[in-house]
């Protein structure tokens, strides 16, 4: 992501903070100009980079910027935000200006969806190839909660399903030509990014699942079926069965077809009270385990 990110520090107009201060009746106005976006936009990116922990010079400190991932709580988020900020152009002390952060968004905002995720694939590992193991190195790095087989599991899936040529690494343009077999809506919704407006940089609001939300059983049948042939171990594992939880089942089932095992542990995932359960969670875990074609029974 480094010649993309090279973009964020533009300084068309001069470096805002070297003419004026935070405190100045000109500081919007200056970063309108320098950024070329509106005045609300700036309005909405500096109340985000307030609530973010600026200093009174409208930086983020090193030391801040550090302690970001850790607030986040969730491993995951923590290792690709430790990626993210790492691209971000510095001042020589380690800060990050609000200048370059609105060039940023605004590069976000500006890009079509193909540039986004070949931004991503450079931020995994800079912008070189990934080969299995480098997968299966980063997918521990985000998934610290997961067993080592489910990692394994996941990596070999998915090299399998993006590394078509079988060469044995996953180029950008294979990464790109992946995602795009991807319903566009779930890209879209991964690809998208806002400044935070308003509450705690790292709340989310909480998701809960109502009888609207729930996917029906005739439907569960129907991705049972098309998915009994498939890594369907991959997809209950998304969903949060362990592998004892899913061999209780099996058990239970006796010689029954796997169809009916997974059916069966679709029934009991949708009738779980602590986790949520949406048609949309079902459909991000077969998009997750490379079923994208069973998760386009799921559109609406």
């Amino acid at each position: 992501m480094g010649v993309v990110a090279s973009n964020f520090q533009g300084h068309d107009g001069g470096i805002v903070s070297e003419m004026v201060q935070p405190s100045s009746d000109q500081w919007i106005t200056k970063h309108t100009e320098a950024c070329k976006v509106t005045d609300a936009e700036v309005k909405k990116m500096w109340d985000a980079f307030q609530k973010l922990g600026c200093g009174i010079n409208g930086e983020l400190s090193a030391a801040t910027i550090k302690s970001l991932s850790v607030k986040t709580g969730s491993s995951s988020e923590k290792s690709f935000i430790d990626k993210i900020l790492m691209q971000f152009p510095k001042t020589e002390n380690g800060c990050l200006s609000f200048q370059t952060y609105c060039n940023a968004i605004k590069w976000f905002s500006d890009s079509n969806i193909e540039t986004r995720v070949r931004g991503a694939f450079r931020v995994l590992n800079n912008a070189n190839a990934i080969t299995l193991n480098i997968l299966t190195e980063i997918l521990r790095e985000i998934y610290t909660d997961t067993s080592e087989a489910v990692i394994s599991r996941t990596a070999q899936v998915f090299m399998q399903e993006v590394d078509v040529k079988g060469q044995g690494s996953i180029s950008e343009d294979d990464f790109v030509r992946w995602v795009k077999k991807m319903p566009s809506n779930v890209v879209e919704q991964i690809m998208t990014f806002e400044p935070i407006s308003s509450g705690s940089p790292t709340s989310k609001n909480p998701r809960t699942s109502s009888a609207d939300d729930r996917p029906s059983i005739p439907l569960l049948q129907r991705v049972a079926g098309n998915a009994k042939n498939r890594d369907w171990l991959l997809l209950v594992n998304i969903l949060g069965f362990t592998e004892e939880e899913i061999k209780e089942v099996g058990d239970h089932l006796g010689n029954k077809k796997h169809d009916e095992h997974l059916y069966e542990l679709l029934k009991i995932w949708r009738n779980k009270t602590d986790a949520v359960v949406t048609t949309e969670t079902l459909k991000d875990a077969l998009v997750s385990s490379g079923m994208e074609d069973v998760a386009m029974l799921l559109q609406s």
